[in-house]
């Protein structure tokens, strides 16, 4: 079963999981951007309730954001899969 999370907005995304039970990859909206194709990009964020688009922000931020989201889930729940 899929989780519901509140993405900026106030849409219910489902995240994690399809019917199916498998999991399922975020859309990758980077090559509609880099061809200008906004209309499509905007529609997906209506649709889906984000974009994602690569390479928009420098690694170093986003891995810096991931270990500091990894800290606060750790101090917060306790998930093998954090601490490995």
């Amino acid at each position: 079963m899929s989780r519901a999370v509140r993405p900026v907005g106030g849409r219910v995304l489902q995240v994690g999981v399809d019917a199916n039970q498998s999991v399922v990859d975020m859309r990758d909206c980077t090559s509609l951007a880099e061809d200008g194709n906004w209309e499509t990009v905007k529609q997906h964020l209506q649709t889906d309730g984000y974009v994602l688009v690569r390479g928009v922000v420098p690694r170093p931020v986003v891995l810096k954001a991931r270990a500091l989201m990894v800290k606060h889930l750790k101090s917060k729940v306790h998930c093998s899969f954090l601490c490995a």
